[in-house]
């Protein structure tokens, strides 16, 4: 039996997805007159946010957050997608106050610390990456033309006048609540997944470099949106209440994978996801993979997985029961899930009861802290449907390990 520590498994890890969002400050009209005013062909003067967590960051009059595609400037010309970061948005969030004296209204620089040099310092952390060169490097581009020389002292003057006055934005520093419900997705094949203790180090590293100006930060609230397109400055309007469930302090209950939370749930990603893991499977150990005819039943019954109406064939039972008990537990999390469809019909249930002793160390195992948080969910999930059955529920409240696990979850 795997005790779930197999290194030689390489599943890919789940995060959230980034992207880059391109407005167009000068409306089409630097494309139209670039050329003729700086003889330069310039597309565009940007400003760019950060599309992550199901919000977009931004830097104007302070770091600032709003829901995507509300904010003053308008209508994105283009999304283009960065990446997927396995950095929480916690600590995302620790990261933007270590940076929130660097991106204030005062040290906002037309040319040199702007919305752009922001959105790259963020795609940084996340995901060790730039945000593409020829928009952090316009300013310094249109500013060596002839034109751009003569300007830039009249540029600083104007900028100095106005008293590090930014638009979008009153706050120094305006982040919205944790979004428990952000969508995620698999890190791409290739792409390196950010060690989180790295993340945490550049944070440390971001605090110690602030200066000892106070900056005031707004949890939970973003810019009030006027009719006409441009921001209050008066007091900024709430984002919908969060349910209770999601502000509970427990780390594994506020796992942020949507799939768990949804009342009916698609079964035919799990399914899928077992067939991609099931591959791995059958590189590393033969012998444990589901056999082809496992797979195309568990294709024909997918749609149903969900109905406890329609029975689940026994030998895809146990064929899934063998899965859990050999896999390792990076490659579990779907397996799992479509169990928990077995275990929502009696009889599934019945039949597990005749073998569960030999199962329950390993699901224990799955509770440790060591495992991913989507495996720990699922296998969360998968003890809640188990306490349907009275002999399960009896062996499972009088199991010394379940309730030491279950105190610490």
């Amino acid at each position: 039996m795997s005790d779930g520590k197999d290194q030689g498994f390489d599943a890919r890890e789940l995060g959230y997805k980034v992207e880059l969002w391109v407005y167009d400050l000068s409306h089409g009209m630097a494309r139209a007159m670039s050329a003729q005013i700086l003889g330069k062909q310039i597309d565009l003067i940007p400003h760019t946010g950060v599309v992550v967590y199901g919000s977009e960051y931004y830097y104007g009059g302070g770091i600032q957050a709003a829901y995507p595609g509300t904010t003053a400037a308008g209508t994105p010309v283009e999304k283009i997608t960065l990446g997927v970061t396995s950095i929480p948005q916690k600590i995302f969030h620790e990261y933007l106050r270590g940076v929130s004296n660097k991106y204030t209204p005062q040290t906002y620089n037309l040319i040199t610390n702007n919305c752009n040099n922001f959105s790259d310092d963020v795609a940084k952390f996340l995901l060790d990456k730039t945000i593409p060169t020829h928009i952090t490097g316009l300013p310094q581009e249109a500013m060596s033309t002839p034109l751009g020389q003569m300007m830039r002292p009249m540029l600083e003057s104007m900028q100095h006048q106005m008293g590090g006055a930014v638009p979008w934005g009153s706050a120094p520093l305006n982040l919205p609540p944790i979004n428990n419900n952000a969508q995620m997705e698999e890190i791409p094949e290739g792409q390196a997944s950010k060690d989180i203790e790295d993340a945490k180090k550049e944070i440390e590293k971001a605090k110690s470099n602030a200066n000892s100006t106070s900056v005031t930060t707004t949890n939970g609230c973003y810019p009030d949106l006027k009719s006409n397109g441009t921001t209050s400055s008066h007091q900024p309007t709430s984002p919908p209440t969060l349910h209770h469930h999601q502000t509970l302090h427990l780390k594994t209950l506020k796992m942020e994978a949507k799939m768990f939370l949804q009342k009916d749930p698609d079964y035919s990603k799990f399914v899928a996801l077992v067939k991609t893991y099931n591959k791995k499977i059958q590189t590393k150990a033969a012998s444990a993979a589901l056999t082809p005819e496992v797979i195309t039943a568990l294709d024909k019954i997918k749609a149903d997985l969900g109905n406890p109406s329609v029975s689940i064939p026994e030998s895809l039972e146990g064929a899934l029961y063998d899965a859990i008990a050999s896999w390792p537990a990076k490659l579990l999390f779907p397996v799992l899930c479509v169990y928990q469809a077995v275990l929502l019909r009696p009889e599934g249930r019945a039949r597990l009861a005749t073998k569960f002793g030999k199962l329950l160390p390993k699901l224990l195992a799955l509770l440790d802290e060591s495992a991913k948080a989507p495996t720990q969910m699922a296998t969360l999930c998968l003890f809640c449907n188990l306490l349907h059955e009275s002999s399960m529920c009896h062996t499972l409240i009088h199991h010394e390990d379940f309730l030491e696990v279950g105190s610490v979850l």
